[in-house]
């Protein structure tokens, strides 16, 4: 992290890159999956455990990504001591309170998603190991749960970037977090579109 004047630089926007990216790769993996653990013959590593990687590496990116944003917005607009208090709290309840400190005002957005999010990250960071019963079962809930997970962070982040731009009355095609939260300096990012393979999640929060 980086300190010019009272802007506080994380790698809030990486995060965001990076969880978009493997959001998108997962899809394009979700996709084929079926036809390409039937051509993988049982070799290993099988296709399902790339698959899982990029689901994971979504997930893990978008709570990373949340958190530096809003250690990121809290220090470049409150006093360190009050940055520090707020750091302890939970990630929603950051996002909560923290526009309502900065402006008096709190987002309008519903924060299921992001709650989501650091319930299925808690659960995958601190996974347990339990009997294998069924396998082919298992495959299908995990799948399930992944293609459930993975959208929903994606949709989290998108959520939280459009209160942010709503708050300040940025323009909606600003790139999503932190940029929406960045463009309250004049800085507007409006040449981005998401990758086309998840379009729709974007398309469903900014253009409902």
């Amino acid at each position: 992290m980086s300190h010019l004047g009272n802007a506080y630089l994380t790698n809030s926007s990486s995060y965001f890159e990076a969880s978009e990216a493997f959001t998108s790769e997962f899809v394009d993996k979700d996709a084929t999956l079926d036809d390409a653990m039937a051509r993988s013959k049982g070799d290993y590593p099988d296709p399902s455990d790339f698959w899982f990687r990029d689901g994971v590496a979504a997930i893990v990116f978008a709570g990373m990504c949340l958190e530096a944003a809003s250690y990121e917005y809290a220090a470049s607009h409150l006093p360190k001591s009050l940055v520090d208090s707020l750091d302890k709290l939970d990630l929603v309840s950051k996002i909560h309170v923290l526009p309502r400190l900065v402006v008096g005002r709190a987002l309008e957005e519903q924060m299921g998603p992001v709650g989501d999010l650091v319930a299925y990250r808690n659960k995958l960071i601190h996974s347990k190991a339990r009997p294998l019963r069924d396998a082919a079962d298992h495959h299908h809930q995990l799948r399930t749960q992944m293609r459930r997970h993975v959208e929903n962070s994606y949709r989290a982040l998108l959520v939280v970037s459009r209160g942010f731009q709503s708050l300040y009355e940025c323009p909606t095609e600003a790139r999503p977090w932190t940029y929406g939260l960045r463009s309250i300096e004049g800085l507007f990012y409006t040449s981005w579109e998401p990758p086309k393979n998840i379009a729709h999640i974007h398309r469903s929060i900014f253009r409902p």
